[in-house]
């Protein structure tokens, strides 16, 4: 943890510039569940906030984690460069 924020900052990972980690919009706030699916690439969210859900997440699964297709998050626009990222290299979405 630092000094100044008591944030803890997560080390610096090969080949990503250090902006990229301290970056405040790199990062949403989610529930444990939320976060282990999406840390997994289960779920990301569109531009619009709207979270897609991966079609290799069970509905028995959505419903123990509590996944709704009804689910947002507020972004701004400094998000939007992040989860495109997300989407193209971390989600399981029907594509892949």
């Amino acid at each position: 943890m630092t000094e100044v924020t008591k944030r803890k900052v997560p080390p610096r990972r090969r080949g990503k510039p250090i902006e990229v980690w301290v970056d405040v919009y790199n990062g949403l706030l989610l529930n444990p569940n939320l976060d282990a699916l999406f840390d997994k690439g289960y779920v990301t969210f569109d531009e619009e906030g709207k979270i897609l859900i991966s079609p290799y997440l069970s509905d028995r699964d959505r419903e123990i984690l509590k996944c709704s297709a009804e689910l947002r998050v507020k972004l701004s626009p400094q998000h939007f460069k992040y989860l495109a990222w997300h989407r193209a290299h971390l989600y399981w979405g029907i594509e892949k």
